[in-house]
């Protein structure tokens, strides 16, 4: 299947079509999920730390490829393969965990309860 892959373009756009559209789930769930949930004071600095999390995470994998995968100079005995599967088994892992960890809560809502939890639950 690597072989069908990598001689085949029409594949290779409809495989980095769905990552491109994960991704992009990703990020405006992430989006989303802060803009609700934090007040509207402290609302830009924490989509911007999230933003710069979400841009850095380019960096992160490009350590991880030169460390594990690609140590050798001779392009032929890196193993892209092997660092593109590893790539899909840590965004999902990490996207699953984080869905089962996802929590919105409007801030109307969330201001509603802090002041019942203040007042003793009045």
């Amino acid at each position: 299947i690597e072989h069908r892959i990598r001689t085949n373009f029409s594949l290779m756009c409809v495989y980095f079509f769905v990552i491109g559209q994960g991704g992009i789930f990703t990020y405006m769930a992430c989006m989303m999920t802060t803009a609700v949930n934090f007040s509207p004071k402290v609302r830009g600095t924490v989509i911007g730390l999230v933003d710069s999390m979400y841009g850095g995470s380019a960096a992160i994998f490009s350590a991880i490829y030169g460390e594990t995968y690609g140590k050798s100079d001779n392009t032929r005995q890196q193993n892209v393969a092997g660092f593109f599967y590893a790539c899909c088994a840590i965004t999902v892992a990490v996207n699953l965990f984080l869905f089962a960890a996802l929590w919105w809560l409007p801030w109307a809502e969330r201001v509603e309860r802090q002041s019942k939890s203040q007042h003793g639950g009045v």
